[in-house]
């Protein structure tokens, strides 16, 4: 038995790991109700969900009338249960799943740590919770109506599960019951995104486990009641899914669910190209500040001496873990940075016990932590005196009405915690320091910087003009269709802007009788304007959206009695 493993357990350190969660639990609070919801994924979602409680068709998800067969239904399902908390479906309601989901996964990280840690070290576990939770993309995601920390929070768990279960731990014993859970939970991941949530985690503890030379633990791993458990949770849905698809006539969105968006995305992808190197430069602004601990991380993965004393394997079972995730995710052409979501948990307690480890061993070990803190000291006060100097110009320029001082402010409160935590990396209190100012500054970012890009970016006011400016009942639709319009605006009929029947479909809609209007890009207008042979249409409402200049176009009839042709 090692050394540090004959010392008496002390108990998970409850108090640090609620004060972390506490204070995500804070900062992402303030996000809600702060902005409404922004593209691309956030109105198709919460339109999934609202279109759910209108109907009552809980099984098979639908956006804009549409059958929508990109997703499972988890997410759905989840903003329709927060929206009787909220008062509606809105951007509350989807983003709150997330945000308990982030408190999840980020319980479920301290978790592991204290469990790799031998159940002895009670630093670890507090680390490695506020390097996840004060991580860019991981805060990110937890304030976004997203279903990938739905995800993460199920893969988090149910890898620590698989941990326990199959004894892949410094405590050694199995316990074939967290197997099973394990799988029960991949079943939940499974229904916030597909299969990923299966492949991922399994994956990832089997190569996690050849990098750390363990034994693969495949005879717990090919128990039937593993596979039961996650063939119950997932078959919950997909089996009277799959009948009601049949018999009523949707056999289309069957195909799209199980293989179109499975096998056939992952094997011959339709957007978001990337070269195959593409995740191993994601981390490293996707993971920030948490990733300037990782080459330190990276040189203890084969360190000895005085920081042996926790065994390399289990360092080596994480690393592989996030290894098998970056190779995953690379092969398809198609990428996304979100996609790395499910590793942050794993890498953030790798980093933790590494750095527990440099701690505990002094000296030398420490230099690569000074170092990782001082860079990231550098970046808070440089950004600062530039964010007071250049800040003001460069605001102006893209019409954020936003004071450069208060920036300035919260990256220098960042940059002089982490010089603290530089000058003095084993102290609790500069750690805690650190982490108290991340806060500080996320918060002050959502609270003052997310409504005045809302302002800027942001549908809802646009969508609600234009259904002021038709009488009630007017049907619409939109040249190059966003889930936000429809949001906001009500159901509108699409048209793709290089399809010509679907555009001359809408512009004699405006040709006729009934009331009538359509949203389209000014750069747009045209496609439209040419197909339509009656009077022209009546520009009822016009707004500057992003880098859009957005139009609201309506017949005579949608305008109501009274209204003036155009000149």
């Amino acid at each position: 038995m090692l050394p540090h493993m004959r010392e008496p357990a002390r108990g998970f350190p409850r108090g640090g790991v609620a004060a972390v969660l506490a204070a995500l639990a804070v900062v992402g609070g303030l996000s809600l109700g702060q902005r409404d919801l922004w593209a691309p994924d956030e109105p198709k979602y919460a339109l999934a969900a609202r279109e759910m409680l209108e109907t009552g068709e809980w099984l098979i998800p639908h956006v804009n009338g549409r059958i929508y067969g990109d997703k499972p239904p988890l997410m759905f399902w989840s903003i329709a249960a927060a929206s009787a908390l909220t008062g509606g479906v809105g951007q509350p309601a989807a983003v709150l799943p997330s945000l308990l989901a982030a408190l999840l996964a980020v319980a479920g990280t301290a978790a592991t740590a204290w469990l790799l840690s031998g159940r002895q070290d009670r630093q670890a576990p507090v680390v490695a919770a506020g390097l996840l939770a004060g991580s860019y993309t991981f805060l990110t995601l937890a304030t976004r109506g997203q279903l990938d920390m739905l995800l993460t929070a199920g893969t988090t768990w149910g890898f620590f599960l698989l941990l326990r279960g199959t004894g892949l731990h410094p405590g050694g014993g199995q316990r074939p019951r967290d197997v099973t859970w394990a799988f029960a939970l991949f079943g939940l991941a499974t229904l916030a995104k597909g299969p990923v949530g299966l492949i991922v985690p399994v994956g990832g503890l089997l190569l996690g486990a050849w990098l750390a030379r363990r034994p693969a633990p495949w005879r717990e791993l090919l128990r039937w009641a593993p596979w039961a458990a996650y063939a119950a949770v997932v078959g919950a849905w997909l089996v009277p899914a799959a009948i009601h698809a049949v018999t009523s006539g949707q056999q289309a969105w069957l195909s799209e669910i199980l293989f179109r968006q499975t096998v056939v995305r992952y094997a011959e992808s339709w957007h978001h190209e990337q070269p195959f190197w593409y995740f191993l430069g994601v981390p490293w602004y996707d993971f920030q500040p948490t990733v300037l601990l990782l080459p330190a991380a990276l040189l203890g993965l084969f360190a000895h001496g005085r920081r042996a004393a926790r065994p390399r394997s289990f360092t080596w079972l994480l690393a592989g873990a996030c290894l098998f995730t970056v190779l995953f995710f690379s092969i398809p052409a198609g990428k996304r940075g979100i996609y790395l979501a499910p590793a942050y948990p794993w890498a953030a307690t790798w980093l933790a016990l590494d750095l527990c480890d440099r701690i505990r061993a002094g000296g030398r070990a420490l230099r690569p932590v000074r170092a990782a803190f001082g860079l990231l000291a550098a970046l808070g006060l440089g950004l600062a005196v530039a964010a007071e100097l250049r800040g003001p110009a460069l605001l102006a320029a893209r019409g954020v009405a936003l004071p450069a001082v208060v920036p300035a402010l919260a990256l220098a409160l960042v940059g002089l915690a982490a010089l603290a935590a530089a000058l003095r990396p084993a102290s609790p209190r500069a750690l805690a320091a650190l982490g108290l100012a991340f806060a500080v500054f996320y918060g002050m970012a959502i609270r003052v910087a997310m409504p005045v890009l809302d302002a800027r970016n942001s549908v809802a006011p646009f969508a609600r003009a234009a259904r002021a400016a038709v009488v009630d009942g007017a049907r619409g639709g939109m040249v190059e269709w966003r889930a936000q319009y429809s949001f906001y605006a009500g159901p509108l009929d699409e048209a793709v802007p290089g399809n010509d029947e679907e555009v001359a479909a809408l512009a004699a809609r405006l040709d006729g009788d009934a009331p009538y209007f359509v949203i389209v890009s000014e750069r747009r207008a045209p496609l439209l304007l040419r197909q339509v042979k009656g009077e022209p249409p009546t520009e009822a409402v016009r707004a500057r959206i992003g880098s859009d200049e957005m139009l609201v176009l309506a017949n005579r009839a949608a305008l109501g009695p009274g209204a003036e042709p155009p000149p």
